[in-house]
């Protein structure tokens, strides 16, 4: 077997050598006794090319934890929610490998994160540290292996910050894992590519770092070892860049190449984010009916899959609100509030996003007052925070409503 391999992989020089090499040579390969190096080397490749033809094929063959520790990544891409909590449920630590279950309870908090599930994020970081204490033990800190796995720590962390919205402390804990790829020179352009999209979108949320420069290591990085997924993801990201440009038309053609990639990966989570953003470029290109029918399939979407996004809820809300559809508004505005579970009180993004939308609701139903009072409330918080895209919406927002108070008729 070794022998085999040896000779498969002989003049592999980079990842994407390795991924056609077992493209071109897959009925045998898996023919193969494949023992666990194998099996995680192999998976890791097709997880890192989203390959799920071939990573569920390897899987159906070798139910083994080093397969299904990269198999839950792209499962979680997809949004199959009900499959991730049987495989969670299904592997203990005491029983598998401890690097790959490590892997497992990192890709698990990269899934709950995307669903915004805190209790469970919090819970599965507990065994993430626990395993990561473990593993640490079993190695000498001078390995590069070891470095490799606090890198992937670092970016898993990360993630998880930036979906609970703490974006400073993300941005600390990622350019750390950066740093320790690059001084070390750890060949893993996936990971480094993925770090720098996170990198980016936490740049855009707290509105400091360069966030352009981050989506062109992206698109490189990943063009690099022809990962068209990658380079999609940071199309995507710049499609956003220039929405806030106010370029719509060519942030269109970026959002229809996305689209097209993405579909050959079934990318639930993915394609509904880009029917939103498809959504945007049509509302303010005029283009009301069309972006209705855009927003309508995100909307399908979601209740299809399973896969509620708190940005079309809110998407939603002001859409009808500026069509004059109070109820409607107001209806997606309270899908937004239960599925965050937002409290009344407290100084949260959150929260404040909810003021701010409720004031812009008030301000649609001509209570000036009650929308000025949340738009400012709301527009305190996000300053605080940090948040600048919801610090411009917010102002904005309050804009109009002092322009209404100048133009009304006075008696």
């Amino acid at each position: 077997d070794t022998v085999f391999f040896l000779n498969l992989f002989s003049e592999v020089n980079s990842i994407y050598d390795f991924y056609k090499v077992l493209k071109d040579n897959w009925d045998e390969i898996v023919k193969q006794p494949l023992t666990s190096p194998y099996l995680a080397t192999i998976s890791y490749i097709l997880m890192n090319y989203s390959d799920y033809g071939r990573l569920k094929e390897l899987f159906d063959l070798f139910p083994s934890l080093e397969v299904v520790s990269s198999h839950i990544k792209l499962l979680a891409n997809q949004g199959k929610k009900n499959e991730i909590e049987k495989i969670l449920n299904s592997y203990s630590r005491l029983k598998e490998p401890i690097e790959c279950w490590f892997d497992l309870i990192g890709w698990g908090i990269y899934h709950f994160s995307q669903m915004q599930q805190k209790s469970k994020i919090y819970e599965f970081l507990k065994q993430f540290e626990e395993g990561f204490q473990e593993l640490s033990k079993l190695m000498e800190k001078t390995d590069l292996s070891f470095i490799h796995l606090q890198a992937f720590k670092l970016y898993i962390e990360g993630c998880s910050l930036y979906h609970m919205q703490e974006y400073t402390k993300s941005v600390k804990l990622v350019k750390k894992a950066v740093h320790l790829l690059t001084k070390n020179d750890i060949k893993d352009n996936f990971l480094l590519g993925s770090i720098y999209n996170l990198l980016a979108i936490n740049y855009r949320f707290s509105g400091r770092g360069p966030e352009k420069e981050m989506l062109y290591k992206v698109r490189d990085t990943f063009n690099e070892e022809k990962m068209d997924r990658g380079v999609a993801i940071a199309k995507g990201n710049l499609a956003y860049l220039l929405i806030r440009e106010g370029k719509f038309e060519e942030a269109m053609t970026l959002l229809l190449e996305f689209d097209e990639i993405m579909r050959k990966y079934s990318e639930i989570r993915n394609l509904i984010l880009n029917y939103s953003d498809i959504y945007y470029c049509l509302k303010s290109l005029g283009k009301m009916d069309e972006a209705e029918r855009n927003l309508e399939i995100a909307m399908q979407m979601m209740e299809e899959y399973n896969s509620p996004n708190e940005d079309i809820y809110i998407d939603a809300t002001e859409f009808y609100a500026l069509k004059g559809e109070i109820e409607k508004a107001e209806f997606f505005l309270n899908k937004y509030i239960q599925f965050l579970d937002v409290e009344e009180k407290g100084e949260t993004v959150k929260n404040a996003t909810t003021l701010i939308y409720q004031g812009f609701i008030d301000f649609r139903k001509k209570n000036f007052y009650d929308a000025e009072v949340k738009l400012k409330k709301g527009l305190s918080i996000v300053r605080k925070q940090n948040v600048i895209p919801l610090v411009l919406q917010a102002l904005i927002y309050l804009i109009a409503v002092s322009y209404t108070h100048l133009t009304l008729p006075t008696n």
